[in-house]
């Protein structure tokens, strides 16, 4: 892990570590993540964080959903290297393997015994409702309310950071995607307050 990574994840991690200090199953599987991909990892603290802020903005609370932020991309483990890491555009092969990661995490998840919520979260991250219908039946206003807050910060630091595909874009064309997502303004605003 490069010098400014590992500052970083010492820095957002211990935060997170007070959090869930008893909870075995967060701390290994972002064990996991780190292991897999330490940029990765960074990319889930960001994205706890980004939904912690959106939450206090709207004066709310959700520990599930804030560990589900930690863990959304715990499906990516079972991507190919190529496909995660390839530089240039993805084919629909390809684009499709990706677009599973959250179905991957949401069984991952699932079998190693994390609430039927978190799993949810983690499923619908990506917002795609319909396609997981079948699968997993149980939906409700507040899982799509949630998971959007979750969608948000997920978009938000993925793009607004560097990725092996692309730079980072810049905080305004990012608010542009979200708005363009459908995301809610008050999540969209609870972001232009960010807290390095």
């Amino acid at each position: 892990m490069a010098s400014k990574e590992l500052k970083f994840v010492r820095k957002n991690l211990n935060p997170i570590i007070s959090h869930c200090h008893d909870d075995w199953n967060t701390l290994h599987t972002l064990t996991i993540i780190r292991n897999y991909d330490p940029q990765l990892l960074v990319h889930c603290i960001n994205t706890e964080k980004y939904v912690r802020q959106i939450l206090e903005h709207l004066g709310k609370t959700d520990e599930e959903l804030c560990t589900a932020a930690l863990l959304h991309d715990i499906g990516k483990i079972y991507l190919s290297n190529s496909i995660l890491f390839k530089p240039g555009k993805l084919d629909s092969v390809e684009r499709t393997a990706v677009n599973m990661h959250s179905y991957y995490g949401y069984t991952y998840l699932k079998n190693k015994g994390f609430s039927e919520r978190i799993c949810e979260y983690v499923l619908y991250h990506h917002g795609k409702k319909n396609e997981w219908k079948d699968l997993v039946p149980a939906q409700s206003v507040e899982l799509e309310y949630n998971t959007d807050i979750l969608r948000a910060a997920d978009i938000y630091d993925a793009m607004t950071s560097d990725r092996p595909y692309r730079k980072a874009t810049s905080r305004n064309i990012a608010f542009s995607v979200l708005e363009k997502e459908n995301i809610e303004e008050n999540f969209i605003s609870s972001l232009t307050c960010e807290t390095a």
